[in-house]
């Protein structure tokens, strides 16, 4: 051990300080150029660029809420044991619509993202926003073609299957 202790000790500081910016500078410029691609070609899939899940194609988002909003409503006066009750209900329920769906080519998955960007086939974007909604929790529906319809609050399993049924099935 104390031989590689001593050969780093006395190699060239200046070249491994180059090294270790260049390293940096690579693997900083990637993050950029991936962000980038996401956001500029969404394909029909989802993508994540910070705050914003970019969806296309047919799906089923469900949105409920981070940590920090969890940590927030508490402290304006929110009773953990209701919103607990609320989150319990909420994930019992998507996590049963999700393991159906997913195998009949609606993909489907649960997000905490602030902001939703639905993109079309015509590569036209609806901007959905959670937090200027009283719900913490919901479904974002789109198939790409039509309007992407929007559920508040929780429901039964039952209910989420008519709901996402009267959507799809819509001519």
């Amino acid at each position: 051990m104390q031989p590689i202790i001593s050969f780093v000790g006395h190699s060239n500081s200046g070249t491994n300080q180059k090294l270790v910016f260049l390293f940096i500078l690579s693997w900083m410029f990637s993050l950029l150029c991936g962000c980038a691609k996401k956001e500029a070609n969404v394909q029909n899939t989802i993508g994540i660029v910070n705050d914003t899940l970019y969806v296309k194609g047919k799906r089923v988002i469900f949105f409920s809420i981070t940590n920090a909003e969890y940590d927030s409503i508490v402290k304006n006066g929110g009773k953990t044991n209701e919103i607990d009750e609320v989150l319990s209900d909420f994930q019992h329920y998507t996590n049963i619509v999700i393991d159906s769906l997913n195998k009949t080519g609606i993909k489907c998955s649960i997000s905490s993202k602030p902001i939703y960007k639905i993109v079309n086939e015509n590569d036209e974007i609806t901007v959905f926003s959670k937090t200027d909604k009283e719900q913490i929790v919901g479904a974002i529906m789109t198939d790409g073609k039509q309007k992407p319809k929007y559920h508040y609050g929780v429901a039964t399993d039952v209910d989420y299957f008519n709901i996402i049924s009267d959507y799809f099935n819509k001519k």
